[in-house]
């Protein structure tokens, strides 16, 4: 699936949902205080964004993939911190969060694919050697 289409996709959904929430509340059905909710879950902004990128960015680039795997890991953190799910300080989290990416960053070394010739690479080759 096209990652551009998929995003629409999810941010259609975000404000479909966003949208009933704000009608229901109105409504007086149920009660959402968008402040509190707003204030708690955005860190669920950056999970979704570094997610995208590492399903968008794994068969071009792995680097990148690592890069959204840590924009994944510190919104988690930040997540995590919000709900009052961990007793540990951000900053006691960080010292684990850097570990964990040297870990990726050495499973990235390990299986990154290999370089791939391009099909026009013979002809370079070969055009190169005529210059000469």
């Amino acid at each position: 699936m096209n990652p551009h289409m998929l995003q629409r996709m999810i941010w259609g959904l975000v404000l479909v949902s966003a949208g009933t929430l704000f009608l229901l509340n109105q409504l007086g059905i149920i009660q959402v205080d968008v402040a509190y909710m707003f204030s708690t879950y955005w860190p669920c902004i950056l999970i979704f964004y570094g997610l995208i990128g590492f399903v968008s960015q794994r068969n071009f680039h792995w680097g990148a993939s690592i890069g959204s795997l840590m924009m994944c890991g510190v919104g988690t953190i930040f997540l995590l911190k919000n709900l009052n799910l961990t007793e540990l300080s951000i900053g006691e989290m960080f010292k684990f969060l850097i570990p964990v990416a040297l870990i990726f960053f050495g499973l990235q070394v390990i299986f990154k694919p290999s370089r791939k010739e391009s099909p026009e690479w013979a002809s370079i080759k070969k055009a190169k050697e005529e210059e000469r």
